[in-house]
């Protein structure tokens, strides 16, 4: 309010005091040293007290009021008193109308929340609404006049009309966003659920199962989202969805372990095991399988000797990325024959 009001030029003692006691205050606030800062505050406030405020609004409205009136006047004649009785009345009518313009400005500021979005012409309009009322309640009706009028220039038709416009453009770029959100969500979905159905093509529900189930179930929370308009989850949820759903690739990683069948037409030997497209799609190189495994078998020296149930390991041979048991319902990419 200091500020606001120029209290400096006109109370340089008061404001003088006021100041260096908020200066004190604030330095011991800082310092935790919360008595003290107590003390301080309480004395700013004493000095800027509401009566002080009342002397200063009282002083300035007079200092106005002054300036209007001839320095000296000998008494009235009766014609001059009903003169000035009738001057009075028309200055407080002129009051009546500029309040009532400034009322009504103000009850505009308030419904529209001027406050929050406009605090600096909001202050500035409703300290001067208030030096309004108390020069009119003094019956210094040409100083509450020029006080409502500073409401009204403050919070004009003119003001008016960019605080419209600017919610105007920010409920534009508000709308466009929304619509920007939407949109990322629906493409993100889109992507995810494009990377799940060419998944399921390629027989992710064998190949990786685990996988396909998170991102499914990432991509139905995504859904879900956008069902209940939480966009920004959706398109979390979406891409998360997709980030599970990228591990998925179009082949199972080779086996590295493979158990030994029981087949009546074709009997498993280590042989026609290493002949397996999934194992290293070359009989010959059974031998790989023996040496890897023969510590295994119930005769070490027999490499023909094999038993249906029995686990093989599976080494690498050509650097290829190989886990878990070959599973006949997994699809995997051949090694190439040589």
């Amino acid at each position: 309010w200091a500020e606001n009001n120029e209290i400096k030029a006109d109370y340089p003692k008061e404001y003088g005091e006021a100041a260096a006691a908020m200066d004190g205050a604030e330095i011991s606030y800082d310092n935790q040293r919360y008595a003290p800062a107590k003390t301080l505050a309480e004395e700013v406030s004493t000095t800027l007290s509401d009566d002080f405020q009342k002397k200063v609004l009282a002083d300035r409205a007079a200092k106005i009021e002054a300036a209007t009136q001839p320095a000296s006047t000998p008494a009235p004649t009766p014609q001059q008193q009903a003169s000035k009785d009738q001057a009075a009345d028309a200055a407080r009518a002129k009051a009546d109308a500029a309040m009532a313009d400034a009322q009504s400005r103000m009850a505009w500021a308030n419904e529209n929340g001027i406050s929050s979005d406009y605090p600096g012409e909001y202050k500035k309009a409703s300290a001067a609404m208030v030096d309004s009322f108390v020069s009119y309640g003094n019956g210094q009706y040409n100083t509450a006049t020029a006080w409502a009028k500073e409401v009204s220039t403050i919070l004009s038709d003119d003001f008016q009309a960019k605080v419209l416009a600017d919610r105007q453009a920010a409920a534009k770029a508000a709308e466009a966003e929304q619509a920007r959100i939407v949109a990322a969500a629906l493409a993100d979905i889109d992507n995810a659920q494009a990377r799940y159905d060419w998944a399921v093509s390629e027989n992710a529900e064998n190949n990786y199962p685990e996988l396909l189930g998170k991102g499914g179930s990432e991509l139905e929370a995504a859904k879900a989202a956008l069902s209940a308009e939480d966009y920004k989850g959706a398109s979390d949820k979406a891409r998360a969805a997709l980030v599970s759903l990228s591990g998925i690739k179009a082949f199972a990683p080779l086996p590295e372990k493979y158990v030994v069948r029981l087949i009546p037409a074709r009997r498993d030997c280590l042989w026609r095991i290493a002949e397996y497209d999934f194992i290293y799609n070359n009989p010959l190189k059974w031998p790989v399988l023996y040496e890897a495994n023969k510590k295994t078998f119930k005769d070490p020296s027999n490499p023909d000797l094999i038993f249906p149930n029995q686990v093989l390991v599976i080494p690498s041979i050509k650097g290829e990325t190989r886990s878990g048991t070959w599973d006949p319902k997994k699809t995997y990419n051949p090694l190439p024959k040589k």
